[in-house]
């Protein structure tokens, strides 16, 4: 195996659930049987657990409530508005999904036993804050020396932006399952404090390729590092647990927003060392078209 300077911590902190971040305003408009509502959701994200309330207005009439069970998990979101008519409390349940852009919500509306619709929530100043004209999708291979070529025919750039840390080439090597594209998890870069690249201020979708491909980690805790991605805190990350596995392909979708020029994500070693595969930063109006064309883990 080529591989050095391996440091390790001795600090064990509990494994923890990540995902997008969903915190701010969202709106939604949408017919019912009793007519138009108007509603704003107020949403505020610490992990996985989501709080917040549910503003909605029907003609002159408004109400407020306070969101009960909420819950993100990847790009699942699930909540239940809590409503009252006379004596009777009713439940009205969300469930839904978190667009690639970070920016739509598609939630399915179900009104306790009476019935259920399908609507849209749009994040508020959603449209302001999309990619510059221009911005380009950014791919880096970490961990290795020249560029790489996937099965879409995209070009990865070979390892740049790393702040510390080393590379590593797995030999022998193992067989990846959970992707089409073996060669986009078997060279990494490692013990890194951070990576970062200039892009044009705008709204992108991040996507973190790892597999635990390390014969020294053998199961879930073995690994454990936290990192962030332009203020979207991942704690107690553990690549093992999150992909089911050893030499299991994991993509974690982050959107973010740059406002200063420059995308970063710093890295922090909890138990082992930090240690990812690739990078690609998809500007927002673009997310669509490269989802259909990137290759990703398929589990």
């Amino acid at each position: 195996m080529k591989i050095t300077n391996i440091l390790t911590a001795a600090v064990i902190l509990p494994l923890s659930l990540c995902a997008a971040d969903i915190s701010g305003t969202w709106k939604s408009e949408f017919e019912t049987q009793r007519g138009k509502q108007n509603y704003t959701f107020t949403f505020k994200q610490d992990g996985t657990t989501l709080t917040g309330k549910a503003n909605s207005e029907m003609g002159e009439r408004k109400r407020e409530a306070e969101l009960k069970e909420g819950k993100v998990e990847g790009d699942a979101v699930s909540f239940v508005e809590p409503l009252k008519i006379q004596d009777n409390e009713i439940r009205i349940t969300y469930t839904g999904k978190i667009s690639a852009g970070g920016d739509e919500i598609k939630l399915t509306r179900a009104v306790g036993d009476f019935g259920s619709n399908e609507i849209v929530a749009k994040r508020e100043g959603a449209a302001s804050a999309a990619a510059a004209p221009g911005a380009k999708i950014i791919r880096v291979k970490a961990g290795r020396s020249t560029p790489f070529t996937d099965s879409s025919g995209n070009v990865w750039a070979p390892d740049q932006g790393f702040e510390g840390g080393d590379v590593v080439e797995r030999d022998p090597v193992p067989t990846i399952t959970g992707t089409k594209d073996q060669g986009l998890f078997l060279t990494e870069h490692y013990s890194m404090d951070s990576f970062s690249t200039n892009v044009p201020n705008g709204k992108y979708v991040a996507k973190l390729y790892f597999a635990e491909t390390f014969e020294g980690v053998t199961g879930p805790g073995e690994r454990v590092f936290s990192f962030n991605v332009q203020g979207h805190e991942f704690k107690n990350f553990d690549i093992y647990a999150k992909a089911g596995g050893a030499n299991r392909a994991y993509v974690e979708t982050v959107p973010v927003e740059v406002t200063n020029g420059t995308f970063k994500i710093t890295f922090t070693s909890n138990i082992e060392n930090p240690a990812i595969d690739a990078i690609e930063i998809i500007p927002q109006e673009l997310a669509g078209t490269a989802a259909a064309n990137t290759p990703s883990a398929t589990h």
